[in-house]
């Protein structure tokens, strides 16, 4: 039995212990996520105050449009750059890590200057500027997002894939912060932006941070080393198209209630939606740095077979998030009306209701844990189409029904019950298919 150290120096080891704990980075993780979350906030807050809720509508719905149309040029390659240079780095096979990542960015960067150039052709006709009541020159401005964003979501990708997640996790947060910046800018100097260019200076903060993410990644990749066999490379594009399709139906929930807000309802009511929207968003980044983070090791640990381990890090970061979000989230059912009235102003206040629903969800939604992570990282993606499929029809039908009749609390709803059923069902799928006491790779790989 080794002897024990002296009184003096046990308070000394329990302050370095405690110093090593705060530099963890899945702590630095959330303290970013967080930083990130009340940026979003107060960028929203601030826009509200000097622009009102028909330019925060209007910009609402164009970056809605540009991730829903970016996701498709996307093809999913991110979540297959995570699963699989992820595994391969984990394996020591350095020059296949490389060549999966540079035949992936090649992919991306072809196929969003055809997604661009289709959405402005579809754009040109003027039929999405009339259904949706937007102005065209908007619309035809989320073409330059769709050309940086799927490159920049790539890159972030690859920096977590590659052992670097704070590092993407800056990358993520700095168009946000920038943006709040941007918008305090304009409060102070008095100009009432329009959602035209609100939308042009996010665009421009993207493109600024993509040169960041680059400049941070490109040196790194070079000096993977070790492992020599690519021959893996050529499906990677046939494993993204499922994660596109799961990904873009649930970026479309989120577009189609917005699109069907401000139809139905205008401009104004669409702005306050959005409003509620960015609360919930907070939580929602919370979920999304989990899942991030916890991605990468998951698919690690099933690459060499170990299940048990995903799974205890998927419970532990299930109930991370819940001692993290789900007492705000209270709160935030119970103040609903004060939040909007006093952060935002009268024209927001009557979105309460359209919020405590929402809020609802959302503890469901952080209950569930990074499953998402847990489904696709061990090659069960298709689940993941499946019940996304499930979500968007039914917010396809619920906003038909209850948006023109009800108003944002129909909105509301048509959020929460797609919500649920898909938390419940992944949960339910992942503990049938990825059974922690098996050995071996999982049947989806």
């Amino acid at each position: 039995m080794p002897p024990m150290p002296p009184p003096t120096q046990m308070p000394r080891q329990k302050l370095a212990r405690a110093a090593r704990q705060l530099r963890s980075p899945v702590l630095i993780a959330y303290v970013i996520a967080g930083l990130v979350a009340v940026a979003s906030f107060l960028s929203t807050m601030i826009l509200a105050r000097a622009s009102g809720a028909a330019a925060i509508g209007e910009y609402a719905l164009a970056m809605s449009t540009a991730n829903l149309v970016s996701i498709l040029a996307l093809l999913g390659l991110d979540r297959v750059m995570m699963r699989e240079v992820a595994g391969d780095l984990r394996q020591g096979q350095g020059a296949r890590a490389r060549a999966s990542a540079r035949r992936m960015g090649l992919a991306v960067a072809m196929s969003t200057l055809v997604v661009a150039l289709l959405y402005l052709a579809v754009v040109a006709t003027g039929l999405p500027a009339r259904w949706m009541k937007m102005d065209w020159p908007v619309l035809a401005l989320v073409a330059v997002p769709i050309l940086i964003w799927p490159l920049l979501k790539l890159g972030v990708a690859a920096l977590r894939a590659a052992g670097m997640p704070l590092s993407a996790q800056m990358a993520e947060a700095l168009p946000t912060w920038l943006m709040m910046i941007g918008n305090s800018l304009a409060l102070l100097a008095g100009v009432a932006l329009s959602g035209f260019q609100v939308t042009a200076m996010h665009a421009g903060f993207q493109f600024l941070t993509l040169l960041v993410a680059l400049a941070i990644l490109l040196p790194r990749i070079r000096r993977w080393s070790g492992g020599d066999d690519d021959s893996a490379t050529p499906r990677l594009l046939t494993g993204g198209l499922l994660f596109t399709c799961a990904i873009a139906m649930q970026a479309g929930t989120e577009w189609l209630l917005l699109a069907k807000v401000s139809a139905s309802l205008g401009a104004g009511e669409a702005g306050a939606f959005r409003v509620v929207v960015q609360i919930i968003t907070i939580f929602t980044i919370l979920a999304t740095t989990t899942d991030s983070y916890v991605a990468p090791r998951v698919a690690g640990d099933f690459r060499v077979g170990d299940r048990a381990a995903a799974w205890r890090r998927h419970w532990r970061a299930t109930w991370l998030l819940l001692l993290l979000g789900a007492p705000a989230l209270l709160g935030v059912m119970l103040f609903a009306e004060p939040l909007l009235l006093l952060g935002f102003g009268p024209e927001f206040a009557n979105g309460a209701q359209a919020l405590v629903i929402m809020a609802g969800a959302q503890i469901l939604l952080l209950a569930r844990g990074p499953i998402g992570a847990m489904l696709s990282m061990s090659g069960h993606e298709r689940m993941q189409l499946i019940f996304s499929a499930v979500a968007l029809a039914l917010t396809f039908g619920a906003s038909l029904i209850l948006i023109p009749r009800y108003g944002l609390v129909g909105a509301a709803w048509s959020y929460a019950i797609p919500v649920t059923i898909r938390s419940l069902g992944s949960v339910v799928a992942a503990r049938i298919l990825i059974r922690p006491q098996a050995a071996g790779p999982v049947v989806g790989q």
